[in-house]
């Protein structure tokens, strides 16, 4: 069961101020059919319960498209803020607005095409698009296309009013979105910026709506700092973290964020060996995942599964879940978890001795995170091309990737004695070891 709750038909056009009766003698006649249509989609749609994710506010992205056509700015930002609660589901307690529940659900390239029509709608007047913007940036890094997001949220932090909401939340996901690509000093910098402004902003509103906004995005915030001490080996000071994320989203009732901590906790552990602790965490944290109807954090929790069973050495059930994952990122079009996937099936691929296989799957993540800016990710796939060529007896080809590799690292600021060790550790185990530790 899948049944949306929003708000009855006649409950809606009063919130949105529109009185069909009245629409001859209010609205230009020329505007006339596309509002007629805009609540059309809004009262006749009826979506059953077993339908995708996507069908089930179909409605709602049509009313829309048909109020850009007619730049009617009020009704649209309405809709983008309208509740959708999923029954028979935690999320309940929670009910998001449209916009969080197409990022949710995954359907990143619905939320840029509305962010796009939006601003193609309004682009010669004087509505302040900048939230348009940033869920057209939120749409491109859910994408994958982290560069592009970045560009994004940069623009929106210098073109907003200094501390208004729109140049906080920006200037949050700037950094966070540069945290993600393995621009750490940066993005630590901005993150930090923005707390501090998120800290003003809640000491003086009250309002319990933006209140929440903001702590949200406060644990967030901390979230990506937990993975940027995840990326400098700082393994207990992230555990420290997503353990406050945890409690931060828990206290908050934002019940939909509580399965990364665990997913991270499960990642941590198994990067300590702790391989059968690591599988409890994930599988927590997929109990949670299914709670709340979440099939990115499916295909996520499946992607970390398959590395501490490639760690167990259960390469063959390592392989089904990558498959799993594989499949789950191509389905919603995310370049970086496909890239991640292309690398962790040429690690299995490898374990299996398919060296060709391996190849143009390491081959495959290194292509797309150059094209995505994943700088972090473009590292580790020098590493994994520099172990085909050590199979293949290509021992220059070896040298210089692994070399590369050390200076890609040092370029992007995680090149400490911690990394060099597991990196060292990498090369030994997968060139004279097991071939099943992986970093």
């Amino acid at each position: 069961m899948n049944t949306i709750l929003t708000p009855s038909d006649e409950l809606l056009l009063a919130k949105l101020g529109i009185e069909p009766s009245h629409l001859p003698t209010t609205i230009l006649p020329e505007k006339i059919d596309d509002y007629i249509a805009a609540i059309n989609w809004l009262t006749d749609y009826k979506p059953k319960s077993d339908t995708s994710s996507l069908e089930q506010v179909h409605g709602y992205l049509e009313a829309i498209h048909h109020l850009c056509k007619v730049q009617a700015d009020k009704l649209i930002n309405f809709l983008l803020a309208i509740p959708i609660t999923t029954v028979d589901s935690v999320v309940e307690k929670l009910p998001l607005p449209l916009c969080d529940y197409l990022t949710f659900k995954g359907l990143y390239r619905n939320l840029l095409e509305i962010s796009n029509e939006i601003i193609s709608s309004f682009s010669k007047g004087e509505t302040d698009l900048n939230s348009v913007f940033i869920l057209k940036a939120r749409a491109l890094e859910g994408s994958g296309l982290l560069k592009d997001a970045q560009d994004i949220y940069e623009k929106v932090g210098l073109q907003s009013v200094p501390d208004s909401a729109n140049h906080i939340e920006a200037t949050a996901c700037l950094g966070m979105c540069q945290i993600q690509a393995g621009l750490y000093q940066i993005g630590v910098s901005n993150v930090h910026k923005a707390l501090i402004l998120i800290e003003s902003f809640l000491d003086v509103n009250a309002d319990l709506k933006s209140r929440l906004r903001f702590v949200e995005l406060k644990a967030d915030i901390f979230n990506n700092l937990a993975y940027f001490e995840m990326s400098q080996s700082n393994f207990e000071k992230s555990i420290k973290l997503y353990l406050e994320v945890f409690e931060i989203r828990k206290a908050n009732k934002i019940v939909y964020k509580l399965v990364d901590p665990l997913v991270h906790q499960g990642i941590l552990l198994r990067r300590i060996g702790e391989y059968n602790r690591a599988i409890l965490r994930l599988t927590e944290a997929r109990e949670k995942a299914r709670e709340v109807k979440d099939e990115q954090a499916m295909t996520w929790i499946a992607h970390h599964m398959a590395w501490v069973l490639l760690n167990q050495g259960n390469v063959l059930l390592a392989e089904e879940q990558g498959n799993i994952s594989l499949d789950g990122y191509k389905k919603v079009e995310n370049k970086r978890g496909i890239s991640d996937s292309y690398e962790q099936l040429g690690f299995i691929y490898l374990a299996q001795d398919r060296i060709k296989d391996a190849k143009e799957n390491f081959e495959l993540a290194y292509t797309i995170r150059k094209e995505i800016g994943n700088r972090h990710g473009l590292a580790s796939s020098m590493l994994g091309l520099a172990l085909y060529y050590w199979h293949k007896r290509q021992y220059l080809e070896f040298a210089k990737f692994l070399i590369n590799g050390f200076k890609q690292y040092y370029q992007i600021g995680v090149f400490n004695r911690a990394r060099l060790l597991r990196i060292l550790n990498l090369a030994y185990v997968w060139t004279i070891g097991k071939k099943n530790w992986t970093m």
